[in-house]
Order: structure tokens, then C-alpha cells, then sequence
């Protein structure tokens, strides 16, 4: 093979491999964005339901919405029925393969639904960035767990047990309860890495950073 050739035969192979590179970063990316945007139809759709009010119909029809994304815990149960007592549904949302090729903090997005005695008993929401030890989140708590100190008209608890995890626990008629909601799943798909718990909730940034 003289000189020529082999310069274009290591060409053609550099070409080929930056075609398959950029084709699987392309879907990488492609498929953070379907998982993004399938957790934030989700999250609206839960920000719908009434904890104490909503029935096992409603959740049904949001799980109907999400089969990608619905994962079976112990407990878990494929349709809840107006005989079952107790329900749980669970999904979980990764930017795994992004990640995994280094272009993106490593992003999770995970949901519980609690249905008790035929209404939604409660809904936690977890969205976490990055690994131990280097890592951060948000968990949102409606209706499950009571408050540090609870007071007749407190409806919203911030409380970081550590620094990396923040806990927002609220009740079903906080007037908070839309600004808790609105969680930025920005990071899932972003190339590059996500830094502070307020990129994951700017609308109440100043109260989820701990100085």
C-alpha cells in the first residue's frame, strides 16, 4: 500500500469513528431529552392530584401516561383497585447513558404515590445530581410525614438533615405548594454539570441553599 492509500484508509477510519462518536452522543442526548420531558408530564400531572381527595382512578390514568418509566417495589401493584387498601406506584428517570459518556452530571428523578383506604394518601419527589461524596437533591414531601415541630397553621418545612439533601415537606393547602413543584429538570439533559440544589428549584433557591 503506498503512502497515499494508507493516509486515506486512516482518514476514512477517523471519519467513521467521529460519525459513530457524534451519532452516539447525539442519541445520548436525545434520549435524556425523552426521559426529561416525559419526568416533567409527570410532575405536572402529579401537581393535579389532591392528597386526601384523589382516587385510585386518577393516579391509574397518570401510570397509563408513564409505563417507560414505572418501576415495581416491594408493595408496588400494576392498577390499584377500589379494593385494594393500600397502593404504591413508584418511577424512576435517568440520564444514564449521557453520564456515562462523561458530557453530564449523572441526573435522578425518582417518584413514590401513596394511595390509602382509596384516596392519595402521599407523594414524595427526589431529584438528585451527581455521586457520593460528591452529590446534592431535593426530596418534596406531601402529606407523608409530619413536621419537626408541627404548628396548627404551619403548612411548609424546609429542613437540611445534610447539607447535600434538602427536604421540603408541605401540606396538601400549602400556599407554597406551587413554587415547590416547580422543579427545573434542566440539568437532565444539559451538556455539562449541574452545581447547586437552586438549578434544581429556583423558584425557591434562596430557602433550599444552605449558606
Amino acid at each position: 500500500m503506498n503512502k497515499s492509500a494508507y493516509l486515506k484508509s486512516i482518514l476514512g477510519a477517523l471519519l467513521v469513528l467521529l460519525v459513530l462518536c457524534v451519532g452516539l452522543c447525539s442519541y445520548a442526548k436525545w434520549q435524556a431529552y425523552r426521559a426529561r420531558r416525559d419526568a416533567e408530564l409527570l410532575i405536572l400531572e402529579l401537581h393535579n392530584l389532591r392528597v386526601g381527595e384523589s382516587t385510585p382512578d386518577d393516579v391509574n390514568r397518570i401510570t397509563a401516561h408513564h409505563r417507560r418509566y414505572r418501576v415495581f417495589l416491594r408493595g408496588d401493584t400494576p392498577v390499584c383497585k377500589d379494593t385494594d387498601e393500600l397502593c404504591y406506584f413508584d418511577f424512576s428517570y435517568e440520564n444514564s447513558l449521557l453520564a456515562r459518556l462523561n458530557l453530564a452530571t449523572i441526573v435522578r428523578f425518582g417518584v413514590r404515590v401513596l394511595v390509602y383506604k382509596r384516596r392519595v394518601n402521599g407523594i414524595i419527589i427526589g431529584l438528585q445530581c451527581g455521586v457520593r461524596p460528591n452529590f446534592f437533591g431535593i426530596y418534596l414531601n406531601e402529606g407523608l410525614q409530619p413536621f419537626t415541630e408541627l404548628t396548627p397553621t404551619q403548612t411548609l418545612e424546609i429542613s437540611n438533615v445534610r447539607q447535600e439533601i434538602t427536604w421540603v415537606r408541605l401540606t396538601p393547602n400549602a400556599p407554597e405548594r406551587d413554587r415547590a413543584y416547580s422543579l427545573s429538570l434542566k440539568c437532565f439533559d444539559h451538556i455539562g454539570r449541574c452545581h447547586s440544589k437552586a438549578e434544581l428549584l429556583p423558584s425557591m433557591a434562596s430557602e433550599v441553599t444552605v449558606p
